[in-house]
């Protein structure tokens, strides 16, 4: 039913992907997990939503302690790009401090 359905959107909904991933065990095809990308609402995320980057950093350990973070954004994006903070990671490490 599965190959059914996925004919059935691609014939649908034109230009969309519809990946099913099948493993083979003991001899017999189970499913094992199915991706589903919608053309329309690919075309909708494009066309409404401003681009986003987000950067995570890594704790440092050892020698130097602290955090590796991502720096330069503005000499790459110009200076054309809002900065932000994760709330719930600020408010974490507030709460170490305090």
């Amino acid at each position: 039913m599965l190959w059914r359905f996925k004919a059935a959107l691609e014939e649908t909904f034109p230009g969309s992907i519809v990946e099913i991933d099948c493993k083979k065990i003991n001899g017999k095809m189970h499913f094992s997990r199915m991706f589903v990308c919608i053309k329309a609402c690919v075309d909708g995320f494009l066309s409404g939503c401003r681009p986003y980057l987000g950067i995570d950093s890594t704790h440092l350990t050892g020698k130097y302690n602290g955090q590796l973070v991502a720096y330069a954004v503005n000499k790459v994006f110009k200076g054309e790009v809002e900065h932000r903070e994760c709330f719930r990671h600020l408010m974490a490490n507030f709460r170490k401090k305090v």
